[in-house]
């Protein structure tokens, strides 16, 4: 989930103040009987093959409106959906779609007000898991379970992140991992061997001081709404963890920030400010701005997705990239793990008229020949098992990443963060460290935002502990 700093300033991001869409009569009348007959049997069964059994020219017109987000983590997604789109309307005659973009800054609040009047998209996208399943709580989330076939959604990779009592309630597109990326020619020329990464913390310091020495920013990265920061918590922070337990033990407050192995993880990161191994722009720029650096030759390190990887890639000299795992410093669990989540979760709102219409159609996106064709236009992993990656990735690059993506260990922390917590809490917090704010201070920023969420959101805390005790 990608959310879009020099240091010192302190002005307020946007998302903080974006937060406050023929034949005669009687066989026209039996195709009608026919066609409700089929579509109850349909919503009691939950198979969309049923309903997909009236004839298209017999169903009413239907305009199905999409509310989307992913071009951050995916470069050109939206031209894709739209090509998609055409074709699909071309065959399913009567059906429009309407892609409206989302903002990353204000995707959880709009989508806030949109439910607080039960009206808006037939589907629509949040980040998976408690983004998602916060709304399921709050009643705006028709089960896709009981829309899309079984054998369907089978064919869905990590669809674990968005179950609650036995029900699906979100489609995943693609995956969405982040690797540590570094720059091969700038390693040369700071005398390092370009064929190797740090793979430790302490040979990660070793290389930024080297090539800091050598005129060469280590890092290059944009922190201008806090989503580098709320990455790193997940990269670094989270390395001497034992389980996502206690990850998740954040919201319920039997477990702390202030823990000394969640504040070592904090210090580590502040150790890469205070160094100054970030470009020196990196508070006043999106992460997105961060990447153009990076791929210009302005910074030997960054964390990037796997779609902008592969489109840097286009940017820079053969076999500049160099992936892998973070560097590893703690010695829990969880620094073995690797950050991978399915990101954008598509889902059909309980308010809308046509919800059938909308999840064939998401369907539809699943079809092997839509999976396949995601990947070729794309170079994004789509999270399908149709998807077959040993015949269509051809790239090395790609083969490393999608070989990190399908690793068993996975975990996204800020999949177990409530969403309020993450606008609130966490990104503000970093943003501010990395404006000059403690540790101490960054902290207790974090740790006040669940406080305050267990407050005011009651309802929301006690859904929350029963899909906590549901989780193995």
């Amino acid at each position: 989930m990608v959310l879009e700093g020099a240091r010192g300033t302190r002005n307020q991001p946007m998302w903080r103040r974006a937060l406050d869409v023929r034949r005669g009569p009687r066989r026209r009348l039996g195709w009608m009987v026919f066609g409700v007959a089929l579509s109850c049997l349909a919503l009691v069964t939950g198979d969309a093959s049923v309903a997909s059994a009236v004839p298209q020219s017999q169903k009413a017109s239907a305009h199905v409106v999409w509310w989307f987000w992913g071009t951050s983590d995916v470069p050109g997604i939206l031209k894709w959906l739209q090509g998609e789109t055409k074709a699909y309307e071309e065959t399913h005659k009567g059906v429009t779609i309407t892609l409206v973009p989302q903002s990353t800054t204000t995707l959880i609040g709009a989508f806030q007000t949109a439910a607080s009047t039960k009206s808006g998209p037939t589907i629509a996208t949040q980040w998976a898991t408690l983004p998602t399943l916060t709304p399921v709580w709050e009643g705006d989330v028709t089960p896709i379970t009981t829309l899309v076939s079984k054998k369907m959604i089978d064919s869905w990779l990590n669809t674990d992140e968005n179950m609650y009592k036995k029900k699906l309630w979100a489609m995943p597109v693609y995956l969405l991992g982040t690797p540590f990326v570094w720059n091969k020619a700038l390693f040369k020329r700071a005398g390092l061997n370009p064929t190797v990464g740090p793979k430790s913390w302490a040979q990660f310091l070793a290389d930024c001081a080297k090539l800091k020495a050598a005129g060469i920013t280590p890092i290059a990265s944009g922190e201008k709404t806090g989503a580098l920061g709320a990455w790193l918590l997940g990269l670094v922070a989270d390395q001497s963890l034992n389980s996502v337990k206690q990850i998740e033990e954040l919201a319920t407050g039997k477990y702390s920030l202030d823990s000394a192995a969640y504040k070592a993880g904090f210090q580590k990161i502040d150790e890469l400010i205070t160094k100054e191994y970030f470009n020196r722009n990196v508070a006043s720029i999106t992460l997105t701005q961060g990447w153009q650096e990076f791929a210009q030759g302005k910074g030997a390190f960054t964390w990037a997705t796997d779609g902008e990887v592969l489109s840097m890639q286009k940017l820079m000299p053969a076999g500049a990239e160099g992936v892998e795992k973070t560097p590893v410093w703690g010695h829990g669990k969880l620094a073995s793990y690797y950050d991978v989540t399915q990101s954008s979760d598509e889902f059909i709102t309980s308010w809308a008229s046509n919800k059938r219409d909308g999840a064939e159609f998401l369907s539809w996106l699943k079809e092997p020949k839509q999976v396949a064709s995601f990947y070729t236009s794309l170079g994004a992993f789509p999270a399908s098992t149709s998807f077959n990656a040993a015949k269509e990735i051809k790239n090395p690059l790609a083969k490393q990443l999608y070989a990190l993506d399908t690793e068993k260990k996975q975990v996204w922390t800020e999949n177990f963060w409530p969403p309020q917590v993450t606008t609130s809490g966490v990104r503000p917090g970093l943003e501010d460290m990395f404006a000059g704010a403690s540790v101490t201070a960054t902290i207790k920023t974090i740790q006040q935002s669940f406080t305050t969420w267990r407050s005011e959101q009651p309802r929301q805390l006690k859904d929350f502990t029963m899909w906590l005790k549901s989780q193995s």
